[in-house]
């Protein structure tokens, strides 16, 4: 296995750094906790050492020269070999993210040494991969270099433990349910939305990709051709009609017609109810119902043209369970549950099915711009202690949810809002403890045994 050497980000605002000096030579072994070279910024020097044993293989910048952070510098292998790396001006596509190390949480992992190797997956994607990740990986046998972090970040160990949950099941995505099949995927730019754009394509399906303003997209069109898929990313502003319109047209027009569709695009808001002003109100109006709503009528006119088709739309446990400061945010979601279930009524007969999913809580990258301090580690030990699962959830456990209900193996779901949050929902909200056994002995005295 080869890895990418990048330059690292050491703070959220530094966006260039030259290596002072390389302390290896290509050729050379580099053992574990070995210097391999200091980098330096405008503001602060930094070593960097090899978290584990590698072979230089190759040095893409030389020594004093200044490159963009993310810049693919040196290439490390396992074992002595030509390696094939990208060019110097490669970039990871996900540097500008990686968190800078004075940012971090206390407790989390540093963001030295191990933020300067990436592993490099099967669809070229190059990601961080902190020590702890990859001895944990190894532990489990598990390729590092399949493991997607959350975020964008860096892989750590819940990243990990959420791969093999997530892996558990037999991949569906190997069985090719959705062939032939043609997708739009709305809100693909990041988190959730990409993941099922990308599990659609794995499975078999054509896929039109909507973004409003994160690019994600894009690289995620690139992955799916390189499936074999058919894939174009269109941008529209779910705020306006007009927009949403266009794209199922344009959509309809590449894709030659539509058979699945899956209502992603949202937008979230926590305020409390007394500061909520109607310039948020229509906001979120707009971009969570009205936008997916018009979109909706305009694929179920071209899906009555051909063979009908399946509907999915994404709604939230936030539609079915209160929250405070989340009044607006669950008025949409709830809204899409009744919604859902009122639209399915009406176009199951027609051969349309309408269904919807609601996830509970799946780390993305907004949990890192939106808490403060927020980081992987602390969102673990949360989930341990507040959700039965004991865990977050993940995208692809979502993205093959929607799959399923997309598919023809879901012929007979129709209406039907499914929970996706670990048990998090299942859970009485008077329970606080929920690992122990209670020391409450209802029932003595007149059950036998109590």
């Amino acid at each position: 296995m080869t890895y990418n050497v990048v330059m690292p980000q050491l703070g959220l605002t530094m966006e260039e750094g030259a290596v002072v000096a390389w302390r290896k030579q290509v050729g050379e072994w580099v053992e574990k906790g070995e210097v391999l070279f200091l980098v330096e910024t405008d503001k602060v020097q930094m070593e960097v050492e090899a978290t584990d044993r590698w072979y230089l293989t190759a040095i893409r910048v030389e020594a004093k020269k200044l490159v963009p952070v993310g810049t693919v510098i040196a290439v490390l292998a396992d074992e002595r070999g030509e390696a094939a790396a990208p060019p110097e001006t490669a970039r990871t596509g996900m540097a500008r993210e990686v968190q800078a190390q004075e940012e971090r949480a206390p407790g989390s992992e540093p963001a030295s040494a191990p933020a300067d190797v990436r592993a490099e997956s099967e669809s070229g994607r190059q990601f961080a991969a902190s020590p702890r990740a990859r001895r944990l990986a190894e532990e489990l046998g598990i390729n590092i270099a399949e493991v997607r972090p959350a975020g964008g970040r860096r892989i750590v160990e819940e990243d990990v433990r959420r791969w093999q949950a997530a892996k558990g099941a037999k991949p569906m995505s190997q069985e090719l349910r959705l062939a032939g099949k043609r997708t739009i995927v709305t809100g693909t730019g990041t988190g959730i939305g990409r993941e099922i754009a990308l599990e659609f394509a794995r499975q078999g399906s054509d896929v039109v990709l909507h973004y409003a303003v994160d690019p994600g997209a894009l690289t995620a069109v690139e992955e799916i051709r390189s499936m074999g898929r058919r894939a174009a990313a269109i941008q529209a502003n779910f705020d306006r009609v007009d927009e949403v319109l266009r794209l199922a047209d344009e959509a309809r027009e590449f894709l030659g017609g539509v058979d699945c569709l899956v209502n992603n695009a949202g937008i979230t808001l926590n305020r409390p109810f007394l500061k909520i002003t109607p310039e948020q109100f229509d906001r979120l109006v707009h971009v969570n119902l009205r936008g997916q709503f018009f979109l909706t009528q305009r694929v179920v006119e071209a899906m009555l043209e051909g063979k009908g088709g399946a509907i999915c739309n994404l709604t939230s446990i936030h539609g079915l369970q209160g929250a405070p400061e989340h009044s607006l945010y669950a008025a949409t979601k709830g809204a899409i549950v009744a919604y859902t279930r009122a639209l399915a009524v009406e176009l199951a007969h027609k051969g349309i099915r309408v269904n919807a999913i609601a996830p509970g809580w799946v780390t993305v990258e907004n949990y890192y711009k939106a808490v403060p301090g927020f980081s992987a580690e602390q969102a673990a030990e949360t989930a341990r202690r507040m959700i039965p699962a004991a865990r977050t959830g993940t995208p692809l456990e979502i993205a093959r949810l929607a799959a399923f209900l997309c598919s023809e193996d879901a012929g007979y779901i129709v209406g039907q809002t499914l929970v996706a949050d670990g048990g998090t929902s299942a859970l009485m909200s008077l329970i606080s403890d929920f690992r122990t056994e209670s020391a409450n002995r209802f029932g003595k005295g007149y059950v036998p045994g109590v």
